[in-house]
């Protein structure tokens, strides 16, 4: 059983690339059932998890 909040925690202070992944790949698939759930369409959902991931990298990984 991992802590997710460590592995985030550690992505933030060491900007640790693999705890991303662990993250991303922790929660994507909820995130998906979630946004169709809702009723939006298949490779809405997926752009938008990416967006959302993309902008968490980016601005972690500048700052």
């Amino acid at each position: 059983m991992m802590n997710t909040d460590l592995i985030w925690k550690k992505f933030i202070d060491e900007k640790d690339d693999l705890s991303f992944s662990i993250v991303y790949d922790t929660y994507v698939e909820v995130l998906y059932a979630y946004g169709i759930h809702l009723g939006f369409r298949d490779e809405l959902c997926k752009d938008a998890i990416q967006d959302v991931f993309y902008n968490i990298f980016i601005n972690v990984s500048s700052g």
